[in-house]
């Protein structure tokens, strides 16, 4: 029983494990103009999402949901995502200068 104990205590401390899924990207900035479009991970933890493609990572932090619309974080810039269906998400901030679409 003691060592029950001691493996859960352990397991509740530990820092959640990032669950990573294969997905597609299509990033594209207007200023500096940029573009990538290809295969990416999406890791989930408990500070949110983080979507990598090649040397470029996005961490995307869920502020407030609303149906299919919601209020987050792209890379700490105020932004907003569109859940086009459970397995397809686009995100844009603000000022739209930034999108990123996911598709997992």
């Amino acid at each position: 029983m003691r060592a029950l104990t001691a493996a859960l205590g352990l397991l509740l401390a530990a820092p959640a494990c990032a669950q990573e899924v294969a997905a597609t990207c299509t990033w594209s900035r207007v200023s500096p103009q940029g573009a990538l479009d290809g295969p990416c991970t999406v890791a989930t933890a408990r500070g949110g999402v983080t979507v990598s493609m090649g040397t470029r990572d996005w961490v995307i932090r869920e502020h407030e949901r609303v149906g299919s619309w919601g209020r987050v974080s792209l890379n700490g810039l105020e932004a907003m995502v569109f859940e086009i269906d459970p397995m397809r998400r686009s995100y844009a901030t603000a000022d739209l200068n930034e999108t990123l679409m996911v598709a997992e």
